[in-house]
């Protein structure tokens, strides 16, 4: 749970670096999404898209806070700081990027809703991208939790240690540093 937990804060890093401005159940998600890689210790390979345990359990549990709230809650909002529905914002939002990011019907036009996203609301970006109301993409959410395990994936062989190319910067800026400072 430790280095799933520093994985989630660096995959902020990285988005935060990258320069992306998403909306808050985007950026949990996907940080809950990427936190959940496994580095394949008995095969050379990574998996993504395993589902987690804990997420699951919590959607089947507790009550949803539907999309149309969770995808206008800012971090003050009550989804992401009341006691009783933190769980459920992140379990909502990683499944969201789970399907986003790995269901057929959806993965080829994530890219467009990244764009899409830069200049408008959730529910009017699924609607460019999707041709979808938020309410049809909860239903398809809501039916994804039964199956979308079998979307996880084996990403394909690592890089040849010869193809890797390592450059350290040994001026990195304080926030880099800082961040480094926190995971370790």
């Amino acid at each position: 749970a430790g280095s799933r937990a520093a994985a989630h804060e660096y995959v902020h890093l990285v988005m935060a670096r990258s320069g992306f401005r998403l909306p808050l159940w985007l950026n949990e998600g996907l940080a809950e999404l990427y936190s959940n890689l496994e580095d394949g210790r008995s095969e050379p390979r990574v998996a993504i898209g395993r589902f987690i345990p804990g997420r699951v359990l919590s959607l089947r549990r507790d009550a949803w806070i539907g999309l149309a709230e969770l995808v206008t809650a800012s971090t003050n909002s009550e989804a992401f700081t009341n006691a009783g529905t933190v769980d459920s914002a992140y379990a909502e939002s990683w499944l969201l990027a789970h399907m986003l990011v790995l269901d057929p019907r959806y993965e080829a036009k994530f890219p467009d809703l990244l764009a899409a996203l830069d200049t408008s609301e959730t529910a009017e970006a699924f609607r460019q991208v999707y041709d979808k109301s938020i309410a049809l993409v909860e239903q398809d959410l809501k039916a994804y939790l039964e199956v979308g395990q079998r979307n996880a994936r084996i990403l394909g062989d690592p890089p040849a240690p010869a193809a890797l190319r390592v450059e350290v910067d040994r001026e990195a800026d304080f926030d880099g540093r800082a961040a480094l400072a926190e995971m370790l």
